[in-house]
């Protein structure tokens, strides 16, 4: 069992989540795994979540879904924060592509859902492979996992085209009421520009570096490897991200529109590195 890279904050959880598992569910579970960012050593409380794949050795039924349900609720209520998100998959499904899974329970954003797919794809593997940590079960080494690095890029470069874009255009066409819906608070604000900034810079990190990297990691490459005027609205999504209240912009107006720029200027170098 890995104890030593896991946060404290994150390790009360799991511990009782492992031992709620072991003694309800033992004869089923046959390893838990951890990636994200705690694999990638850049877990923020308070922001980050556990990401998790538990290995069970057969499909689930009903009763299974209700009682993984109710072992979830009872940690959530039990330590709220971090949230747990992640997959339940057998052995034979790790490594598969998202249309290569057939749907598997998982559990997002306090819910457990019985079959669907939730966050598998080769961004997840790759972090399982180089980085992962097992909780319960074999060493992450010993799985040979086999992750094709064209493969994740062009995950992330279909992602980037798809995902991203449609917050670009999501953005692009609510501008006039992010500006001047007094509904719309600045903490909503600083979530979209923690997620879109980071998450963007994340794809941008990966296309050019051919790897991966934590959020905040990748706010950081952004400093180093963009042009001066993206950095007051780089260093903003990471304050956001690490809860510090110190902010580059007055005008929501100019935040906003720079906001924009930034990704499209993302998105067009990352369409350029591929091209």
């Amino acid at each position: 069992m890995t104890t030593q890279t896991i946060p404290a904050p994150a390790w009360k959880v799991l511990e009782a989540y492992t031992k709620a598992m072991q003694q309800n569910m033992g004869n089923c579970v046959e390893a838990v795994y951890i990636y994200g960012s705690i694999a990638l050593n850049a877990f923020v409380e308070h922001a980050s979540d556990i990401d998790f794949i538990t290995v069970v050795n057969r499909p689930l039924c009903h009763e299974d879904i209700a009682l993984l349900a109710h072992i979830h609720h009872e940690i959530a209520r039990s330590c709220p924060n971090p949230v747990m998100m992640g997959s339940y998959l057998q052995w034979i499904d790790l490594g598969k592509t998202q249309n290569q899974l057939n749907p598997y329970p998982y559990y997002y954003e306090n819910e457990m859902h019985g079959a669907g797919h939730c966050d598998i794809n080769p961004v997840t593997w790759w972090i399982l492979k180089q980085s992962g940590l097992a909780v319960i079960g074999p060493d992450v080494k010993d799985l040979q996992l086999q992750v094709n690095l064209d493969v994740l890029l062009g995950y992330v470069h279909h992602n980037m085209n798809t995902y991203w874009a449609g917050w670009i255009e999501r953005l692009e066409t609510g501008k006039s009421q992010l500006i001047n819906d007094l509904q719309i608070t600045d903490a909503d604000i600083d979530q979209r520009i923690e997620w879109t900034v980071l998450g963007m810079l994340r794809q941008y990190y990966t296309l050019k570096e051919k790897s991966i990297i934590s959020k905040l990691g990748a706010g950081e490459y952004g400093l180093t490897e963009l042009p001066e005027q993206w950095h007051p609205l780089i260093r903003e999504a990471m304050h956001i991200r690490l809860r510090n209240p110190e902010r580059y912009y007055e005008s929501r107006q100019q935040r906003i529109n720079d906001g924009i720029e930034l990704l499209k200027w993302i998105r067009s170098h990352c369409n350029e590195l591929v091209s």
